[in-house]
């Protein structure tokens, strides 16, 4: 085409068409050498193919001849068999006894098995709680009876406090009672709870009954035996006026006397009307108001209308010894537990206070 286009015989068209064509002739070309070597590779991977099925025909033919001949042996035996069966039908029954025999031997192993199991499940001790061993009253290898208690197990994540009420308090002292408890072991720290159970009978000889608290010890602070002071607040009544039991005299009138500290220092022995008291406090009711300080302990009496020193000053000294002063305010509570009883009462802050401040109290 390119001779006949530079004579001129044909268009550059039919050159550019021409080299088109031979363009897609060549890729043609290379798509069919393509074709060819998939043919090859196929041609191979099915040579591989039939050598593989020829290969398993001869295994298969191979394994059928020897289970063919395996089968046929069995046959052979189970023929045998048979023939020894009916040989041996006529002694049945002398089999049937043999066999009623070995059973009865394998039911008596099958329980001397179960009789050692079970005094071997004996050796393993298991508690129903989850708690620590805190005694032991047997040794390893000791005989012991049914029924004798081997170890003690207490039991941690919660306790109970065990508390004697007594009788006359059974009636305010229920289910629910609100309580505050401290220990030796752990100063300085105040626990509350409620009451989680109460006896309802007392016992013979106290003529008490016992009420438990729950505490609860997922921490471990506690342990089974601690003493516990237990505080039941049964009623809570407030006071204008409280002092200390020993700020309150009886003179030989009979009359209940303070003696009361003014603002320069100087005693004076006035008569007050005393009401409620416990072994700390005495309810005033007359005589004394808010904000007075009142002597609470003097190494010698004192006299009406005496000058007084604070015995607690650092370097106070006087003809007469010092006094501790007190205000009647600034109460703060207390427990008291007379003749077992737990209380809470109201008391002045002691003799080193003797700022004036409101005067109240409460007692419990």
């Amino acid at each position: 085409m390119n001779s006949l286009y530079k004579q001129g015989y044909v268009a550059a068209q039919d050159v550019d068409d021409a080299i088109a064509a031979q363009k897609v002739a060549t890729a043609n070309v290379k798509v069919a050498d393509g074709l060819v070597k998939s043919a090859k590779s196929a041609e191979v991977s099915a040579e591989q193919q039939l050598k593989s099925a020829e290969d398993n025909e001869s295994i298969v033919k191979k394994t059928g001849t020897t289970n063919i001949r395996a089968a046929l042996e069995k046959v052979k035996l189970a023929k045998a068999a048979l023939k020894y069966s009916e040989s041996t039908v006529s002694q049945k029954p002398a089999y049937r006894a043999q066999l009623a025999a070995d059973q009865a031997a394998v039911d008596a192993a099958k329980g001397n098995l179960n009789q050692a199991e079970a005094r071997l499940a004996d050796c393993n001790l298991v508690s129903t709680i989850d708690g620590s061993i805190s005694k032991r009253n047997a040794d390893v290898g000791s005989v012991i009876n049914a029924g004798t208690s081997i170890l003690e197990i207490q039991y941690l994540k919660w306790l109970y406090i065990t508390s004697a009420v007594p009788v006359e308090y059974t009636g305010i002292i229920t289910k629910g009672t609100p309580v505050t408890m401290t220990f030796d072991a752990l100063p300085g720290q105040k626990f509350s709870g409620i009451v989680s159970d109460l006896s309802n009978v007392a016992d013979p000889q106290s003529r008490q009954f016992s009420a438990k608290v729950r505490l609860e010890n997922a921490d471990g602070k506690f342990r089974p035996g601690m003493y516990a002071s237990v505080h039941f607040q049964i009623s809570r009544k407030s006071y204008p006026v409280v002092v200390p039991r020993e700020a309150v005299k009886t003179s030989n009138d009979g009359n209940s006397t303070v003696t009361l500290v003014d603002s320069e220092n100087v005693a004076h022995i006035v008569i007050v009307t005393t009401g409620e008291q416990d072994t700390s406090n005495i309810v005033i009711t007359d005589g004394l108001k808010n904000g007075d300080r009142v002597v609470v302990l003097s190494y010698t009496a004192v006299r009406d209308k005496q000058k007084v020193i604070e015995g607690n000053k650092k370097g106070a000294k006087g003809k007469h010894g010092g006094a501790g002063v007190a205000p009647t305010g600034n109460v703060k509570e207390v427990n008291d537990e007379r003749d077992g009883i737990p209380r809470n009462s109201s008391t002045s802050t002691g003799p080193t206070a003797i700022e004036s401040g409101t005067t109240s109290g409460t007692k419990n």
